[in-house]
């Protein structure tokens, strides 16, 4: 196996992990694995893209959280039912 494929099965499973934290409701998790990523690797465009989403889609369910995360009423819970 080649070191360049090692790397990109490693940056594949770091895109995994982060995705299983938002679906687990850690945003700020899915944020903080990215920063695992391979020093000196340039990514293939595929993996960007979907990074750029995955880092979308924690930063989206982070402020959310944050922002009502002490806020009970009607209207703050259809708000997180339609993001989670």
């Amino acid at each position: 196996m080649n070191i360049k494929f090692k790397i990109i099965k490693k940056e594949r499973a770091i895109n995994k992990l982060a995705s299983a934290y938002i679906k687990n409701l850690q945003p700020a998790n899915a944020i903080n694995i990215m920063n695992f990523k391979s020093p000196n690797f340039h990514l293939p465009e595929f993996m960007k893209r979907e990074r750029k989403y995955i880092v979308a889609k924690a930063l989206q369910k982070l402020d959310v959280l944050t922002l009502l995360k002490d806020d009970t009423s009607h209207q703050s819970d259809e708000i997180k039912s339609e993001i989670f």
